[in-house]
């Protein structure tokens, strides 16, 4: 698909077709400075997977921002997921434990604020829950926290899926480290890889299903030795 620029306010995004489902690579200025190339391959690469993927870049001010700009997409593009590549704001959630598998802390100040808070994606893909808007950290500036409304839906239902492509502070080359994982995954879609490996993991006290194979196996296959696994784990 040819990707033709256009800019609305500080958003640069690429043309979909109305008649697909979308895929929206959201990014920041300078990802997009470092990177354009690699994230214009991996477009590319999405979109042999039958998805008009379009790269939407801006100067995000808060997660609000981002989120209103996805309820757009949904109803305006047929968006089906997001990916977020880079330094992205991060929505730090409160009042919402009991809709977490594994994480239990007391939010009424025995904790610090940034550690007793969830990190969570279902803010962007979830768009009937409702929050309320709290404080930016003073340090960690990519972090907002927000509680969960009491008048919200207590119960996660996605709207689109999401995922994080976000490089390691420590090795000191996050640019690099986008850019050779963007290829990587570019590369990965054109290749043939049936799986033959999986892990399952659903939170504390459940259990974790882990096998390989030495050849491989049909989807079918795997699920039926997976629900053996189950049985016999009790």
């Amino acid at each position: 698909m040819l990707a033709i620029a256009v800019t609305v306010s500080a958003v640069t995004a690429f043309a979909v077709s109305p008649t697909r489902r979308s895929f929206a690579i959201v990014t920041e200025p300078q990802t997009f400075k470092h990177c354009s190339a690699e994230l214009e391959k991996y477009r590319e690469a999405v979109c042999t997977d039958g998805l008009d993927a379009f790269i939407c870049v801006n100067d995000w001010s808060c997660p609000d921002e981002l989120r209103d700009s996805l309820k757009t997409y949904y109803r305006t593009r047929s968006l089906a997921g997001a990916v977020f590549v880079g330094d992205v704001p991060i929505a730090m959630i409160r009042k919402a434990q009991h809709l977490t598998s594994a994480f239990k802390m007391d939010e009424d100040g025995a904790f610090p604020m940034r550690e007793s808070s969830v990190p969570s994606d279902r803010f962007y893909d979830d768009f009937d829950l409702k929050f309320d808007y709290v404080c930016r950290d003073t340090s960690e500036t990519s972090f907002f926290y927000y509680n969960l409304a009491p008048e919200s839906p207590q119960y996660i239902s996605c709207d689109i899926y999401t995922g994080r492509i976000k490089p390691s502070v420590k090795r000191g080359d996050p640019y690099g480290e986008i850019s050779r994982y963007l290829l990587k995954a570019a590369a990965a879609k054109s290749g043939r890889n049936p799986l033959d490996h999986l892990v399952s993991y659903s939170g504390s006290g459940s259990c974790v299903i882990i096998f390989t194979s030495v050849c491989s196996f049909r989807f079918n296959n795997i699920t039926t030795f997976a629900k053996k696994l189950l049985t016999k784990s009790g």
